[in-house]
């Protein structure tokens, strides 16, 4: 993978072992530390960006914690590291500092799931499921995080399911949080959700639409 820092030029930046499978990317602006997740074994790894080479370490031994596989992650404000995780169902918060578990949150699945992204505002954690039509929400606070639960169910909505496929995917927040932006691959939409209201409103792309990758 590569990366830009400081002004410095691109670079490769090289994750240990044989079976990486990179998914997710996180960013800590503060240190200037990255975070990569592997989805083969939930391995995640840390390099930094800055003007210094540093090479890629592992951050966090797969396979612990039940994180037997990683998918979106983000970093927020306060330098915690908020990982999905896939087809387990999980969502956890990792100390970007310590590496420490803050807290792993539980969705309790009834049959297939897949955490798949995760964004974060001032107040709120996201993370989508690409299997099950809800939008999951874990309430912060400078000091704590809360317990993860079903914010959103988006049946009924213009965001539409379909069976068997990866459906609601990428996700991100407006700087002010008020708003959400989501992608569904299978029907290649964009998707504005109203964090206030709950509103969710397809954004218009004109001519154009999202390219669904494999």
């Amino acid at each position: 993978m590569a990366a830009t820092g400081g002004g410095s030029a691109n670079r490769t930046f090289e994750l240990p072992g044989g079976r990486a499978f990179p998914e997710g990317v996180a960013y800590d602006p503060a240190s200037e530390d990255f975070f990569v997740g592997s989805s083969e074994s939930g391995t995640i790894y840390r390099s930094n960006v800055g003007e210094g080479p540093k090479e890629t370490e592992v951050f966090l031994e797969g396979r612990t914690d039940g994180r037997n596989v990683v998918y979106g992650m983000k970093v927020d404000e306060q330098g915690r590291l908020f990982v999905a995780g896939g087809g387990t169902g999980q969502a956890f918060v990792y100390d970007t500092g310590s590496g420490a578990l803050i807290k792993a949150l539980d969705t309790a699945p009834n049959g297939e799931t897949l955490m798949n992204d995760v964004t974060v505002t001032q107040d709120a954690a996201y993370f989508t499921d690409s299997f099950r039509p809800t939008l999951f929400r874990v309430p912060l606070t400078p000091d704590g995080v809360g317990d993860i639960e079903p914010w959103l169910d988006l049946e009924g909505t213009p965001i539409e399911y379909e069976g068997g496929k990866n459906n609601l995917d990428g996700i991100a927040a407006s700087p002010d949080g008020r708003y959400l932006i989501a992608a569904q691959p299978t029907t290649r939409g964009l998707y504005r959700i109203d964090t206030r209201t709950e509103q969710v409103t397809s954004i218009d792309l004109g001519r154009e639409s999202l390219s669904a990758v494999n």
